[in-house]
């Protein structure tokens, strides 16, 4: 067992047959997040995607899944930070009509 409590095993990459490391379980890691999360765990949630996308950053599915626990959690600030973070990643990304879905979903500032 490992000692750090937001550790979890489906967020590291092992290595593969040529040394460098394989792809994460993100389908895994996405589920047991979102259970997390769902459970009043949402900072252990995202500590758990924020390992992952360390890991796999060009994985558009952990980005989009830390932002709607985000904005479940209706943190703006924090949403928002996330969004440059992905954006930076994901410039061009199809899926920005997600993001600005969540992104109506918080509370209005005013």
């Amino acid at each position: 067992m490992h000692s750090n409590p937001d550790f979890h095993p489906r967020a590291m990459a092992r290595p593969g047959r040529n040394g460098f490391p394989q792809a994460i379980d993100s389908a895994g890691v996405i589920a047991d997040a979102m259970r997390l999360a769902r459970g009043g765990q949402a900072p252990r949630a995202l500590a758990l995607l924020g390992q992952a996308i360390l890991l796999s950053p060009l994985d558009e599915d952990l980005w989009i899944a830390r932002l709607a626990i985000l904005a479940d959690g209706q943190a703006s600030a924090a949403f928002l930070a996330a969004v440059r973070e992905y954006l930076d990643f994901h410039p061009d990304s199809p899926r920005f009509p997600e993001i600005v879905g969540l992104w109506k979903s918080l509370p209005d500032p005013s």
